[in-house]
């Protein structure tokens, strides 16, 4: 009875994300909760990736611009621009990006406002290689934050046509760890799409749960509900080859479109 509240209570919340209206279709997974009535209009993903957070704001040295301080990570990466309706203050966004880290625990290694952070030019083209977040320097918010696992570079921006982005960076340098944090943020996870996850990493991540009463859906397309269903099902068979046995997983098919998105079939892990 517990798990199916936890698997309605899923459909409900992918339900209400599916209302978002993206401006990418094919946006995958967000590391952290995105402002409300925030959309999507630029998303990309990068694995083995050498990247350079900053921990300082940008100064001039020698005629040369560059941060203060910054740390070389390694790992997975994603990045997110979002699009905010105009007229909302950057002042306000920044207090929920503060708030929310702030309820997670999160270590902040580093943030500024204004001009103490220094060019908004260099932030757009150099740190983030996306020139639409150039704005007004007065309106910049930029914080540095980590999480276990990952690392967080989030900046906030007002475009001189009052058009509003916040631009979210996130470099995974443990998956275990980082698939734990998300599951704790947002009470679900997606394991694997068009693939069944692999053997070791799963069942590395159930061994680091420590308690949590958890379970996997299966995601699949088919041509009617019923196909979908059967489809699901047998994915679910392959699962639970690997399963403990306290872990249920249950098969869901294609009644949550917007899990699915262009894939064939996906697998995520929920928390009750």
């Amino acid at each position: 009875m517990i798990v199916r509240q936890v698997v309605l209570g899923f459909i409900l919340f992918t339900s209400m994300l599916s209302a978002a209206q993206d401006d990418i279709a094919s946006a995958g997974v967000e590391p952290i909760e995105r402002y409300r009535g925030a959309w999507i209009v630029r998303y990309a993903q990068q694995d083995d990736v050498d990247y350079r957070l900053p921990l300082g704001g940008i100064e001039q040295v020698n005629g040369v611009e560059r941060p203060e301080d910054s740390e070389l990570l390694t790992g997975h990466l994603t990045r997110i621009t979002y699009r905010l309706q105009e007229g909302t203050r950057t002042r306000k966004i920044a207090d929920f990006y503060q708030e929310l880290l702030a309820s997670l625990d999160a270590k902040i290694r580093y943030e500024c406002r204004g001009r103490a952070c220094g060019s908004s030019n260099y932030w757009a083209n150099e740190v983030f290689d996306n020139s639409r977040l150039y704005g007004l320097a007065a309106a910049q918010y930029y914080i540095a934050a980590e999480l276990p696992g990952l690392s967080l570079a989030i900046y906030i921006t007002e475009r001189g046509n009052r058009r509003i982005y916040v631009q979210v960076e996130a470099i995974e340098t443990d998956s275990t760890a980082r698939l734990i944090t998300q599951l704790d943020i947002q009470g679900h996870v997606v394991l694997a799409t068009d693939q069944l996850p692999q053997t070791d990493a799963l069942q590395r991540l159930l061994g680091a749960l420590d308690g949590r009463d958890v379970a996997l859906v299966i995601h699949h397309r088919g041509d009617d509900f019923g196909a979908a269903l059967a489809a699901a099902r047998k994915v679910q068979s392959e699962l639970s080859r690997v399963l403990p046995q306290s872990v249920d997983s249950y098969a869901v098919g294609r009644y949550i479109p917007s899990v699915l998105g262009d894939a064939q079939f996906v697998i995520t892990l929920v928390r009750e």
